[in-house]
């Protein structure tokens, strides 16, 4: 084999291998949007439970409530803490406003997992009476996405433009 032929030979070998190490970094790589959707998706979810977890239940009523209402979307320890300490559940606290839903604004990765960051809208049968600014952090058990800490901020009113945690 002459140089010229050698070195074609090498560099087709080279963009070869380049070729197949990048598929197989795509093919194996977690799909981070797809993550962040998921991500998303199990927060809004989360979300939709929060006007019918009343937090002036009693107290054994509501430790159950917890366990049925959040147990798929929460790790065991969150699901433990709130249901040692309902209180601190999120969840309708009055009659009027209540939590309707969570609005996610951003998805960002930390460590293993993502932070969600958002907002609780708070209704009233006249319309959305102000939002609440939340960060929950979730991450991946046994293959499935859970909140495993999740903090809510001070209510802020509907003209407010600036959030506070």
């Amino acid at each position: 084999m002459d140089t010229t032929n050698r070195n074609v030979w090498l560099v087709s070998c080279a963009i070869i291998a380049v070729v197949i190490i990048i598929a197989l970094v795509i093919a194996f790589m977690p799909n981070q949007a797809k993550q962040q959707a998921e991500v998303k998706a199990l927060v809004t979810d989360f979300g939709g439970y929060l006007k019918s977890m009343s937090l002036f239940e009693p107290t054994e009523q509501l430790k159950g409530d917890i366990q049925q209402s959040y147990g798929p979307f929460i790790t065991d320890e969150l699901l433990q803490q709130w249901r040692s300490e309902p209180t601190h559940a999120p969840g309708r606290l009055t009659s009027s406003p209540w939590p309707d839903r969570i609005e996610i604004t951003q998805v960002a990765p930390q460590g293993a997992g993502y932070v969600a960051s958002g907002d609780v809208v708070m209704m009233t049968s006249a319309g959305e009476a102000g939002r609440i600014p939340v960060v929950a952090q979730v991450i991946k058990v046994n293959g499935k996405w859970k909140i495993a800490a999740y903090q809510e901020g001070r209510p802020i009113g509907p003209s407010s433009t600036t959030t506070e945690l």
